[in-house]
């Protein structure tokens, strides 16, 4: 099991997630915190391709402590439950870090942010939040690309 920490992409650590793979392993499983680099040092989707990264790594040394080469179960909460989703359901990630797409066996997300709307409606809110709308915006490449529900339409 393969446990991503939340922490907006912008914060955290996996050490502070330890608890998390104490629980996991107390219940049998062979349980991974994985790591990656944090907004502002890194943008979209870098953290993602680190995730996939960590993925190739912990396929490749999981046997070493008793755990599945083949199958791993990714589990994330809140923004990495999104990561574990894009992981699961957009290949090229994967594909990308030399790690079999179909080694994914099954994904657990827990209050995750699995869908970006285009948010264009018109709105009643202050011109401060349109700007930083605007600002997200630029930062990611597009919102249809950044959700894992279109994953299938675009590489499917």
């Amino acid at each position: 099991m393969v446990f991503i920490y939340d922490g907006r992409w912008s914060e955290g650590s996996k050490a502070q997630y330890r608890f998390v793979g104490q629980a996991l392993a107390s219940q049998g499983f062979v349980a991974v915190i994985a790591d990656y680099r944090l907004y502002p040092e890194v943008r979209f989707p870098t953290f993602i391709e680190d995730s996939a990264k960590a993925v190739r790594w912990i396929l490749a040394h999981i046997g070493q402590y008793g755990g599945n080469t083949g199958c791993v179960y990714l589990m994330g909460h809140s923004a990495s439950a999104y990561i574990a989703a894009i992981l699961t359901l957009d290949e090229r990630y994967l594909r990308t870090a030399n790690a079999p797409p179909d080694s994914v066996c099954s994904m657990i997300g827990l209050a995750g942010p699995y869908d970006f709307l285009p948010l264009t409606a018109p709105t009643s809110r202050t011109s401060s939040r349109q700007r930083r709308i605007s600002r997200a915006r630029s930062q990611f490449i597009s919102w249809t690309e950044a959700s894992p529900f279109t994953a299938d339409s675009r590489h499917g």
